[in-house]
């Protein structure tokens, strides 16, 4: 498991025994709907809830559809009001309200079911993925973390919503990969659950039992938050920079395994360097990261807004002049990206050429191994592909043949990228069906031209396919009698 939630325990009292008597009572309740096992659809203020989606320590949260605002929402339902529970739950729909910006979700409604005394957050639903899972499917399909352009536009879009946040006086105490959303049809980023917030300008928050003891998630709290000192926004830049730490390189900053023993290695010293784990990474990134993660606070950035215009200059200088964010709340932008299978067994070659593309608005899907490339073509349809010559297993030239053999592939685009650049090894490539090649070391301005032509080569094979088509359906339906002929039917069948 990568982390857990830790907040401090306090003895049970004789009303969270009635109070959990009331929570048990709740989940009979809610058991089974949406599953075939009720009958009605369970209804709370106006919202037909669907089925559970999510599951956290002190709520569920449900898709449901609001019958008002006729869109989808999520349904945030409170398991046990009990002291501490309670006042903390309504305290995070408050504190979300207060807050308005385009990377939080949004709150509609705070409300509780009179009849079943049920207590529930209305709030926006995100169709899509957490970071976390991002991060997970990126590294089970492609053996890599994200792309520094990705994870930076994560955590750009993250510290705006810090930002707004710090500015309101509210300390989020939970930022991690989890709480971070990413809507699937455009790319937006929200980050999520205040539940663990507090009002950092102020001593205490009024109505609110005090609690004393570490908050957050493990991998996540700050050192002067283990010590027992005082959430300010520091705490939050340094869990956004183990955050970005996570995306970048697919662990935490400490190494596993992710228990109690991570606190004695946090406590012992600095974190590995992340260019020691991933020796592609821009420099200027793994200074930001490195600064997010200083011990003491006030080596940090102060807080989301600093963070975010420090961002924002690497992501730039990083991704080159391109206008920032298909990933982000500013400039979403839902246009399909074209896919471009990379394979080089260098891995860092394969990362920075993942970064020239992803930065250029492809969506590359980068392999270390031929063989398994090959097998998952299918599965990723790309465009173009960018081969190197030499590999250990299969070359360039081999692995093309193989991707063009596979069904629907057979005029595949493919840019070889080679150190080699002899005239007769640059013919034979060619000769063999190769369509374009590229000479080493990698110039990333050439690479993306080349690219960009051979995507719209791409594109006019396939309108021209398109058309061939059209024109034998016309011919077809002109000589009836010869139809068969026309769309290409086997001889014996129509001899048959």
């Amino acid at each position: 498991m990568k982390g857990k939630t830790l907040m401090s325990e306090k003895p049970a009292t004789v009303s969270d025994t009635v109070n959990g008597a009331t929570a048990a009572a709740n989940t009979d309740l809610l058991s089974g709907y949406g599953e075939g096992g009720r009958q009605e659809p369970l209804v709370l203020g106006g919202v037909i809830l669907k089925g559970k989606i999510g599951e956290g320590g002190v709520a569920g949260v449900h898709l449901g559809w609001h019958t008002r605002l006729k869109c989808p929402v999520a349904v945030k339902i409170l398991k046990e009001p009990s002291p501490t529970n309670l006042p903390m739950f309504l305290r995070e729909a408050r504190l979300t309200v207060s807050v308005d910006h385009p990377n939080l979700v949004r709150v509609f409604d705070v409300n509780v079911e009179p009849q079943s005394g049920l207590h529930y957050i209305v709030m926006e639903y995100v169709d899509g993925c957490s970071a976390y899972q991002l991060l997970e499917r990126q590294l089970a399909q492609h053996h890599r973390p994200l792309t520094q352009a990705s994870a930076l536009e994560i955590a750009l879009c993250t510290a705006r919503a810090l930002a707004a946040a710090h500015k309101a006086g509210i300390v989020h105490r939970d930022v991690k990969s989890d709480n971070i959303l990413i809507r699937s049809r455009d790319g937006t980023v929200k980050l999520t659950d205040l539940g663990f917030a507090g009002q950092w300008r102020q001593q205490d928050c009024e109505g609110l039992p005090r609690r004393s003891g570490v908050v957050g998630t493990l991998g996540f709290i700050s050192p002067e938050l283990l010590g027992g000192e005082a959430a300010t926004p520091a705490a939050d830049v340094y869990a956004l920079g183990a955050t970005l730490y996570e995306l970048l390189t697919g662990r935490l900053p400490y190494g596993v395994p992710y228990d109690d023993s991570y606190y004695a290695r946090q406590l012992a010293g600095p974190p590995a360097k992340v260019r020691e784990l991933m020796p592609a990474i821009h420099e200027d990134v793994a200074k930001l990261v490195e600064r997010c993660l200083e011990r003491r606070p006030e080596h940090r950035f102060a807080d989301g807004e600093e963070l975010a215009a420090a961002l924002e200059q690497v992501l730039r200088k990083v991704a080159g002049t391109r206008v920032l964010a298909a990933i982000s709340a500013e400039t979403a932008d839902a246009a399909e990206r074209p896919v471009v299978l990379c394979v080089d067994d260098d891995a860092a070659v394969l990362e920075l050429m993942g970064d020239i593309l992803e930065a250029q608005g492809f969506q590359p899907v980068c392999f270390t191994d031929a063989v398994e490339a090959l097998a998952s073509v299918e599965r990723i349809k790309p465009d173009v592909a960018v081969l190197d010559l030499n590999m250990p297993q299969v070359s360039g030239v081999q692995l093309c043949q193989g991707l063009r053999q596979v069904d629907g592939f057979r005029e595949l685009a493919v840019l070889i990228v080679s150190g080699d650049d002899k005239p007769g090894t640059i013919h034979d490539a060619l000769e063999r069906g190769i369509t374009d090649y590229l000479v080493k070391p990698l110039n990333g301005q050439e690479l993306v031209v080349r690219v960009r032509l051979l995507t719209k080569l791409r594109a006019m094979n396939k309108e021209r396919r398109v058309i061939e088509t059209q024109l034998l359906r016309l011919k077809s339906a002109r000589h009836p009698s010869r139809a068969g002929a026309c769309v290409g039917v086997p001889r014996q069948a129509q001899s048959a």
